[in-house]
């Protein structure tokens, strides 16, 4: 299914690498059969070494100008997206299109439809990345729902440190070029949701990759004079450190003292450095830098962290740490 979607595209000028990434199951036979059915199709066996390895060396050896992934689970719902990719990104010189997508189950059912941004914003429109990041990608970090310039890219590549928001840090560190973003009113990709996938099943590494990701926007932060990159870096540092601590607070299956945890995963720390970020962007505001928002941000961050994510749990499940 997942093959066929490209071979049902109506754009035609494309290269396919299929990165059999160690499988045990009959996968890389049937890459090979495609191979020999299709010459733009190129299979590539591989030991396996985790999804940022893998796209890094499709990457490497990709020879098309532009760059889009698809997972072996999931699918295209759309015949024409290639199509309506490339005409737009070479026509206007973009960077990066992106489109929408929906997740289904394993029965191949909607369950979700990301978000809907047709009555909000009907019509496409070439944008910088920071207008791009705010108005579409509202932390759905999904590498496979947008198609970029290689050449954008440059020696950027996913970082094989990470267990999990490999996709979140790509984004991020796109911050340090000059783009030309849109994004496409279409529902293209089908992402299968697997009880047992990464972003679902409860893992420490998931936990410490998270938090880290957060650190990663309040670095970058400092490496830009723009004031609304700034912005919106820490924002969305904040916005990810107080979501996991939420989750964390109600996840069922952590084992182990919910204070131990933290101070494994250094969050008392990183909770320091996130006010002093969140204190940065009040220094801002007086600079007529978006000050009405950040003030939210700033109340939000509060009522979420101290009430809601950390003393009620803690008052349930740490008492003696308090």
């Amino acid at each position: 299914q997942c093959v066929e979607s490209v071979l049902s595209q109506s754009y035609q000028d494309w290269e396919l690498l299929l990165l059999n990434d160690g499988s045990s199951d009959n996968s890389g036979d049937i890459c090979d059969n495609y191979s020999l059915r299709d010459s733009r199709i190129k299979v590539i066996h591989k030991a396996n070494s985790g999804v940022s390895d893998t796209r890094n060396l499709g990457i490497d050896i990709s020879n098309g100008e532009f760059l889009i992934f698809l997972d072996s689970d999931d699918y295209w719902i759309d015949n024409q997206i290639l199509s309506i990719f490339v005409e737009n990104a070479q026509k206007y010189k973009l960077d990066i299109v992106r489109a929408n997508y929906c997740e289904i189950n394993n029965y191949g059912e909607i369950i979700h439809l990301g978000d809907t941004y047709d009555s909000l914003f009907p019509h496409s429109e070439v944008m910088t990345y920071l207008q791009y990041m705010r108005k579409y990608v509202c932390r759905n970090y999904l590498a496979c729902v947008f198609m970029i310039r290689k050449k954008t890219l440059g020696a950027l590549r996913f970082n094989t440190e990470r267990f999990f928001m490999e996709d979140a840090e790509l984004y991020m560190r796109l911050f340090q070029k000059d783009l030309r973003c849109m994004y496409i009113n279409k529902c293209f990709y089908a992402y299968r949701k697997h009880a047992t996938s990464v972003t679902v099943r409860y893992n420490p590494k998931k936990y410490k990759d998270a938090f880290n990701f957060s650190r990663l926007c309040y670095d970058l932060s400092e490496e830009t004079d723009d004031s609304m990159i700034q912005s919106f870096l820490i924002n969305e540092g904040a916005k990810n450190f107080t979501r996991y601590l939420q989750i964390i607070s109600l996840d069922n299956n952590i084992d182990k003292n919910l204070c131990e945890l933290f101070r494994n995963l250094e969050v008392f720390e990183l909770k320091r450095t996130t006010m002093r970020r969140i204190k940065y962007l009040d220094q801002m505001s007086t600079k007529l830098v978006c000050s009405i928002p950040l003030i939210m941000i700033r109340g939000y961050f509060r009522f979420e962290y101290a009430i809601k994510a950390v003393l009620r749990p803690l008052f349930n499940r740490c008492r003696p740490f308090i």
